[in-house]
């Protein structure tokens, strides 16, 4: 072709004038292998928003399981001190704390529950932990329920606490400010066993 003719040029119509180049017939294997990697990079990038987007909230339903089980332990040991305490001061505590986590429960088992996981009443005793009843016990018989039961309900309550904290780094919205007023609690409630 002329490079002073205007007209376009369309040799690359007749048989055997195919250019050479990175998009020729011939470079097929090349074409294959970049259509594979930009899928493969596609899929990658699907499979991290995937997990983004959905993998937070099944963390989300399984910490807020964890926490309406925390809180059935905590309050079972609360009613063990309402029936053991032998100072007012640890009786007054532990039935605020059995009112107090046993109102919020509901909350929580209702939010989990609108995240697809049901929590029946076996589901939320799987935390009970017998060795806390045992020592319990002990301390009964020893003359020292009070301190024990003291330093149970702090160690519980301190978990139960990082557990609303790590929810609470997953939620959003509505589900962020009821964590918020449960964090509150915890802490009212161990402020409250620290000035016993």
């Amino acid at each position: 072709m002329d490079q002073n003719d205007p007209s376009p040029d369309y040799s690359f119509l007749e048989p055997g004038s195919q250019k050479s180049g990175f998009f020729a017939a011939a470079d097929k294997q090349k074409r294959i292998l970049i259509v594979a990697a930009g899928g493969g990079i596609l899929l990658v990038f699907l499979l991290l928003l995937g997990a983004l987007i959905f993998g937070g909230r099944t963390d989300l339903r399984q910490e807020l399981v964890t926490i309406a089980q925390r809180q059935e332990e905590i309050v079972r040991i609360a009613e063990i001190g309402q029936d053991q305490a032998r100072s007012q001061e640890v009786l007054t505590l532990s039935t605020i704390t059995k009112a107090s986590i046993a109102s919020s429960q509901n909350s929580v088992v209702n939010r989990a529950s609108g995240l697809g996981t049901s929590l029946g009443s076996s589901d939320l005793r799987l935390r009970e932990n017998q060795q806390t009843t045992s020592e319990l016990e002990s301390a009964e018989q020893a003359n020292r329920f009070d301190e024990v039961y003291l330093e149970i309900l702090r160690d519980e309550l301190l978990a139960y606490r990082e557990n609303i904290e790590r929810a609470a780094d997953q939620a959003t919205g509505n589900t962020f400010e009821m964590l918020d007023d449960l964090w509150r609690e915890a802490n009212l409630l161990l402020d409250t066993i620290e000035n016993i």
